[in-house]
């Protein structure tokens, strides 16, 4: 389970452990992660919490790295996932199977460039009939993060 709060990513894992490897032996290292790094990154950190059920990472974010705020909603990250190159608002539209322009533009476009999540192509221009928008910097990183989870 992945939970997206204004502080935090944390993400659940229901799994349990490799049979035959208690919890005191995992945090003393005696472990086979599948990701040797991340495992060190997590340990290191003290981003993760382990039960006998579960096993729960969380990462810490900060403004400077990665704002998620209210606004990063689920339509915000649909827009998101569909931009994959410089696109026009009909196309953006069309690609999420969007037909109220009110709609998409309240619940979508305009959220998404007000976290700085998208960008215009044409910015001194904003109701220029050859008006796009594409991934920031900042929406290719979430956009990245989302996809690896």
């Amino acid at each position: 389970m992945i939970e997206i709060y204004s502080d935090r990513l944390s993400i659940t894992s229901y799994g349990g452990l490799i049979e035959g490897l208690s919890v005191e032996e995992f945090f003393s290292g005696r472990s086979m992660p599948r990701n040797r790094e991340l495992i060190r990154i997590f340990y290191d950190k003290g981003i993760f919490r382990l039960s006998e059920n579960f096993l729960e990472v969380a990462f810490p974010f900060s403004k400077e790295y990665l704002s998620l705020t209210p606004q990063v909603t689920p339509q915000v990250r649909r827009l998101l996932s569909s931009l994959s190159k410089e696109m026009t608002r009909t196309q953006i539209q069309d690609s999420l199977g969007l037909k109220d322009k009110k709609n998409f533009q309240d619940k979508y476009l305009s959220p998404a460039l007000v976290e700085g999540l998208i960008e215009m192509t044409i910015p001194d221009k904003p109701k220029s009939s050859n008006q796009g928008y594409r991934l920031s910097s900042k929406g290719l990183e979430l956009k990245r993060l989302l996809e690896d989870l």
